[in-house]
């Protein structure tokens, strides 16, 4: 299952310390620019996420003194535990989400694993609970939901922000790697493939079937229980 720790060694590193950009929406208290007391971020947690932490209004000083291990514990109620992560197989999907959660809001994330987990054939609404999408994206193809759900974080920024650049440079440093299960039946492909090319696609033919199979009875399944 993916793991909470891997995937915030990369938000570390994107979100950095301390800054107070008077033209960044999360530095104001009132989340919003000009709403509220500009007192910047820290270690990527905005000042409306402290202020709900802390139970008041966070101040510079607030800000500014806040530890790391105070940004994990807040990460990890906010933001991972939030769409349940913890429950999801593959890791390079996990910090996909993971990542989105924290720049672009649970929220919106939660509404884009809805959209991606339709647009690849998987009935799935913005309504449903987390933990339900997230057992959606176990059974999706892999890398197919991972290209569309990145594809809809891309199309969901604001191009006329001063900030859509660095955005992107985060987006683009994201990438997908299979599963330990997904990669072994990939290498079993490939060797086929050496060996016998005829006997591979076969059993690529043989998957495909399978995996259609396995969508029709899903949809049956559903459509059955909603009569």
């Amino acid at each position: 299952m993916a793991d909470f720790k891997k995937a915030q060694e990369f938000v570390k590193l994107a979100e950095g310390g301390y800054g107070n950009d008077s033209r960044d929406h999360g530095n104001w208290t009132g989340g919003r620019v000009g709403s509220g007391v500009l007192i910047g971020t820290n270690h990527g947690i905005s000042a409306p996420v402290l202020s709900e932490y802390l139970g008041r209004t966070a101040t510079e000083s607030d800000m500014r003194n806040l530890s790391y291990e105070t940004a994990l514990q807040i990460y990890k109620k906010n933001y991972w535990d939030a769409l349940a992560l913890s429950n999801l197989r593959n890791q390079s999907t996990a910090l996909l989400i993971y990542d989105g959660a924290v720049n672009q809001g649970v929220g919106r994330m939660k509404g884009l694993i809805a959209d991606s987990l339709s647009a690849v054939g998987i009935s799935a609404s913005r309504s449903e609970r987390a933990s339900s999408l997230i057992e959606k994206v176990n059974s999706a193809p892999e890398k197919a939901f991972y290209d569309t759900l990145k594809e809809k974080r891309r199309s969901a920024y604001n191009p006329n922000s001063y900030a859509y650049q660095g955005w992107m440079n985060r987006l683009n440093k994201l990438g997908f790697f299979l599963t330990e299960q997904a990669k072994q039946i990939e290498q079993k492909v490939r060797a086929e493939v050496k060996k016998n090319p005829i006997a591979a696609v076969v059993i690529i033919l043989g998957t495909i079937t399978a995996v259609t199979a396995l969508v029709v009875y899903r949809k049956s399944i559903i459509k059955s229980l909603n009569k």
